[in-house]
């Protein structure tokens, strides 16, 4: 699911609403800081649509019921079910809700984090402002730190923070009392949280650190992005341009490959590198040898490991290959999510006219939505969708069963899926609406 709870134990950064200088700081290809939970949505509102969301149209025996409405647009959801979370950009205040819609509380800032137990939220002052404090659900203060809130400690009451001034993160107790202190940006934890990778936009490296601040070993960096391998024994840099180059954790390079790496196979016997020159991904064994070639973005494997996915984004297209580089299908659309059940796949166009697809892994087409993907509801067994109303010009979100009957049309743009999976929030200007399934979900799914 692309819209998830992000939490202290998630190894992710912050992100922001407007364009900061934390937006910068990473290489290209190192993913962007995230908050607690982003809106699906990023998209402009004009000031002339309706205050709230409504339900336009509805197919029975599927019933959305409308629980609440919002102010500020969703911005996440507390760990343990514990809570909403919105933000009004213009008042810049986060709101706190339950999950059935009653409001909890009003903090000043923008939420970046909440501790594990979600008892404990991280806020930074504003998009621009390199300052932070701790507050509980109740609005007390626990401390305040000159630097941004990261993450969390997945176990411990403590707190990561980056000062951009200084390059450096530091490890705090949510009294404020500094506990260690690490060179660049935190990225991402070590396997087991034994481990931490800091990048220094500075010094284009990334670091590898003991949780107390020792550092282990560095890495060059520019534009890369780093990932552990499976045993956490090795680190994989990789470049937009190539090469890939995969180090020990003393920092010695074991291995180097043309190409972007993008993904070793589950077995990590064999790698997948793109050649963006080419525009063709390559699939090989840990000694470089070359075993197969596939045009396109790879995607993913499918579970069998049998197929390869690959997209064609200027063409919008979807291929499924064997892994000796035959292909099987071609597909309108570029692809966009494997179903759980995994013989299923979705891919989508974009644009005014944007359509989504569902095809089987075979190539045959399944079943044909109006408007772009966002999301699969995987608990209602429901395709969300959205796009522009040729009416009113409002942003609709569409709600259809896999064979392709649209059982909602609600207007608005979707935000996000609750974590027990019985939920759905659409945002609107600067504020949201959340809807439940009345009835059992087995009746959402009835043809």
């Amino acid at each position: 699911m692309l819209f998830q709870i992000l939490w202290g134990t998630t190894p992710a950064l912050f992100a922001v609403v407007m364009t900061s200088w934390w937006e910068i700081a990473l290489p290209q290809q190192v993913s962007t800081p995230m908050p607690i939970s982003r809106s699906q949505d990023q998209a402009s509102y004009s000031q002339n649509r309706v205050s709230y969301p409504q339900v336009l149209s509805q197919m029975t025996p599927f019933t959305l019921t409308k629980k609440a409405n919002l102010e500020g647009r969703l911005w996440g959801f507390l760990p343990n079910d514990q809570g909403i979370i919105t933000y009004d950009s213009d008042a810049n205040q986060s709101f706190l809700w339950s999950m059935e819609g009653a409001e909890i509380g009003t903090l000043a800032g923008i939420a970046i984090r909440a501790s594990s137990d979600g008892q404990t939220i991280g806020l930074s002052a504003s998009a621009r402002e390199d300052r932070s404090r701790l507050v509980t659900l109740d609005g007390t203060e626990r401390h305040r730190f000159e630097g941004t809130v990261v993450t969390f400690a997945p176990e411990e009451p403590q707190v990561f923070v980056y000062s951009h001034q200084q390059d450096r993160t530091s490890l705090f107790d949510f009294e404020g009392k500094a506990l260690a202190s690490f060179k660049g940006m935190f990225f991402k934890f070590g396997p087991e949280h034994q481990s931490l990778i800091t990048y220094s936009s500075s010094e284009e490296r990334y670091y590898l650190f003991t949780p107390e601040g020792g550092e282990l070993a560095s890495f060059p960096s520019r534009n890369n992005a780093l990932e552990f391998t499976s045993d956490g024994q090795q680190v994989v840099l990789s470049n937009i341009s190539g090469p890939s180059q995969i180090f020990d954790l003393q920092g010695a390079e074991q291995a180097a490959y043309e190409g972007r790496f993008l993904s070793f196979t589950p077995d990590e016997q064999t790698l997948i590198t793109y050649i963006q020159k080419e525009e063709v991904s390559h699939l090989l064994s840990l000694a470089g040898q070359h075993l197969a070639t596939f045009p396109g973005f790879f995607q993913t494997f499918t579970s069998d490991l049998q197929h390869v996915i690959t997209v064609l984004p200027e063409a919008e297209e979807t291929h499924l290959y064997t892994l000796d580089g035959a292909k099987v299908a071609s597909l309108i659309g570029s692809f966009q999510e494997l179903l759980p059940n995994e013989e299923q796949l979705i891919t989508s166009t974009q644009g005014e006219a944007a359509m989504t697809y569902l095809y089987a892994l075979t190539g045959d087409q399944l079943a044909v939505f109006e408007g772009r993907f966002r999301d699969f509801w995987q608990a209602q067994q429901v395709v969300i969708t959205s796009g522009s109303s040729l009416d009113d010009d409002r942003i609709e979100t569409r709600l259809s069963n896999l064979q392709g009957d649209e059982l909602v049309v609600l207007s608005g743009n979707f935000a996000g899926i609750t974590p027990d999976g019985t939920g759905i929030i659409v945002a609107h200007e600067n504020s949201s609406s959340l809807f439940r399934i009345s009835g059992e979900p087995s009746d959402a799914i009835e043809n």
